[in-house]
């Protein structure tokens, strides 16, 4: 026998029939309808969600959103500076400073010549010799002016002057000229008048166009008051009395 017809006698044997249960069609079907109807439903909701979701993210995104309110104020504003502005001038203040510079005066009477301390001015005293007097460093250079035997030295407190500090040979120190700003201890100095000059030294003399004023102390000397033609006093020199120097 071939394999078609074994086979066709085993299907067709009495022994494979399955009793059908009556109205098993009816529940298949219904019990597929069920299922359709569960699965479109969790479909929809599914879908229903999604739906949902987009509708949220997009109302978000393309929504109005609401920003707090601008805060109120008043915006103050400072022009620009202009350039042509006219600066105010610079302020200059002038300071006057008083020197008040002591001369070394002997003390008037009759001390012993032990005791006298010989007149000058800083390191330069009348009489000092001349050895001493270029030791001191006060003499900055020598002149040409003609003052017989003598020679004559600018000085670091007037430097204008060619023959501010005077040296003889056999008298020293013979002439020592005052800076501008010195006065006496009688406080009479350039700028000084000539009545204030004679109302602090009443023996003052006549001498060329000036004033000099014989002063006690050893050695012998005096001062020597410049005049100019406002009748005041333009320049102080003390001087030895006697000494082989030409002094004008």
């Amino acid at each position: 026998m071939d394999l078609d017809d074994e086979l066709r006698r085993l299907f067709h044997d009495d022994r494979l029939d399955v009793a059908v249960k009556p109205g098993i069609d009816e529940e298949i079907v219904g019990g597929a309808r069920r299922i359709r109807r569960r699965r479109n439903a969790v479909t929809g909701a599914f879908v229903f969600a999604v739906f949902a979701a987009g509708g949220f993210a997009v109302a978000n995104i393309g929504g109005s959103q609401s920003l707090p309110p601008a805060e109120s104020g008043t915006l103050t504003t400072t022009p620009p500076t202009s350039s042509s502005a006219s600066v105010p001038p610079p302020v200059i203040i002038t300071q006057t400073h008083t020197v008040t510079v002591t001369v070394e005066e002997p003390p008037a009477g009759n001390a012993p010549n032990s005791n006298n301390v010989p007149a000058g001015y800083g390191k330069l005293k009348l009489g000092m010799s001349q050895a001493d007097a270029l030791a001191s460093g006060v003499l900055v250079q020598p002149s040409n002016t003609a003052l017989g035997p003598c020679a004559g030295y600018r000085s670091e407190s007037v430097p204008a002057d060619e023959a501010a500090v005077v040296l003889s040979p056999s008298h020293g120190v013979a002439r020592i000229r005052l800076p501008g700003f010195a006065k006496t201890s009688a406080a009479i100095g350039a700028g000084s008048t000539v009545a204030e000059l004679k109302a602090k030294y009443p023996a003052a003399v006549p001498q060329g166009s000036g004033f000099a004023v014989d002063m006690p102390g050893e050695p012998a000397w005096r001062y020597v008051f410049s005049v100019d033609g406002a009748q005041k006093i333009s320049g102080v020199r003390m001087e030895l009395k006697n000494s082989d120097c030409t002094l004008s």
